[in-house]
C-alpha cells in the first residue's frame, strides 16, 4: 500500500467541519457510537436485539453502546406497549441535532471533494467509493 493514502488528513479536515457544526459536548462520538445512533435512526425505535443484528455485533457491544449514548443524552429507552418485557430504542431531541450537524458535515464534506476533483473525477470516487462500500458490506455479512 503507498505511504500517501491514509486517513489522517481526510479525519483531520471531518472533524473540522464536525467542530464548526458545535457539537460541543458530543464532539467524542465516535464512529461506533455514530453508526448506532445512525442505525437507531433508520430503524426507527428497534430493541437491543434488532440493533444488534443490524449492526452485526453482539448485544453486550449494543447494551456498551446504547449505555454511552445514553449518557452523552443522544438516546432514550422506553418500554414497548406490546411487551413490557421488550424496550426500545429512540433518538432524543439532542441525538436528532446531532444526526443534523453530522448529516450536514457529510454533505459539506462530499461537496469540498467535488470541488478538488473535478465532476468527471467526482463521478468515478463516487462510483468506487460505491463499489468498496458493497465489497466491505460483503465482507461484514459474513
Amino acid at each position: 500500500m503507498p505511504d500517501q493514502l491514509s486517513f489522517e488528513n481526510v479525519s483531520i479536515y471531518y472533524n473540522k467541519i464536525v467542530n464548526d457544526g458545535k457539537l460541543d459536548n458530543n464532539s467524542d462520538l465516535s464512529a461506533r457510537l455514530y453508526l448506532y445512533l445512525t442505525l437507531i435512526k433508520k430503524l426507527g425505535d428497534p430493541t437491543m436485539s434488532e440493533l444488534a443484528a443490524s449492526a452485526r455485533v453482539s448485544k453486550p457491544a449494543v447494551s456498551n453502546a446504547v449505555k454511552k449514548l445514553q449518557e452523552m443524552g443522544l438516546i432514550g429507552v422506553r418500554e414497548s406497549d406490546k411487551d413490557k418485557r421488550v424496550s426500545h430504542l429512540c433518538i432524543s431531541s439532542t441525538g436528532k441535532k446531532v444526526l443534523e450537524v453530522l448529516d450536514s458535515a457529510d454533505q459539506q464534506f462530499f461537496r469540498k471533494i467535488g470541488e478538488i476533483l473535478g465532476d468527471e473525477d467526482f463521478k468515478l470516487f463516487a462510483d468506487l467509493w460505491d463499489r468498496m462500500s458493497r465489497g466491505l458490506e460483503e465482507e461484514t455479512k459474513s
